[in-house]
């Protein structure tokens, strides 16, 4: 586990130097949760339409 936060903590510090990891993480969590959302809502939008190959025909007679 410590050589895995190590890891990673080394390449945030590759990322960007200046920044700190406490205001970088959450950062990039919000933009992939940000990218994700968008990607989801652009899915639910687009039109799921079933049409049959052939439509039925209901034929009503008058009964007296």
């Amino acid at each position: 586990m410590d050589q895995t936060r190590s890891a990673i903590m080394e390449q945030l510090k590759k990322v960007s130097p200046t920044a700190l990891p406490h205001i970088l993480v959450p950062a990039v969590i919000g933009l992939l949760t940000l990218l994700s959302v968008a990607f989801l809502l652009q899915k639910a939008t687009e039109k799921d339409v079933y049409e049959p190959a052939e439509k039925h025909v209901i034929k009503v007679e008058e009964v007296s």
